[in-house]
């Protein structure tokens, strides 16, 4: 039986190009277990939606 961590991980190495919504893809495979390149400052609206703060 596989074990939820393992499912877990082989559902994350699926993912390709992602779109989070602050205009960088996320993506994860076999080899690349970070998804993302660099660190990205975020803002809430009131609306809920993410904005990218710049710094």
């Amino acid at each position: 039986m596989v074990s939820f961590p393992e499912k877990f991980i082989k559902a994350l190495e699926g993912m390709h190009n992602f779109d989070i919504g602050i205009g960088k893809q996320l993506s994860f495979d076999t080899l690349n277990h970070q998804g993302l390149k660099g660190v990205y400052y975020l803002s809430i609206t009131e609306n809920g939606s993410f904005v990218m703060v710049d710094s």
